[in-house]
């Protein structure tokens, strides 16, 4: 429900199966859980940094 993109590796079978088990069961998060992961991300190092 972010505009994040994620890739299973094809060649690791029981990933690739774990991995459509959960999208199976999808449910976008809602904005109070977006707000909640915000305030628990605050003042976190980023693993991944943005050039913005």
């Amino acid at each position: 429900s972010q505009p994040v993109t994620a890739a299973v590796p094809p060649g690791n079978e029981r990933l690739f199966r774990m991995a459509m088990d959960v999208a199976a069961d999808f449910v976008p998060v809602t904005h109070g859980e977006v707000e909640e992961l915000k305030k628990v991300a605050e003042g976190q190092e980023p693993i991944f940094k943005l050039d913005i």
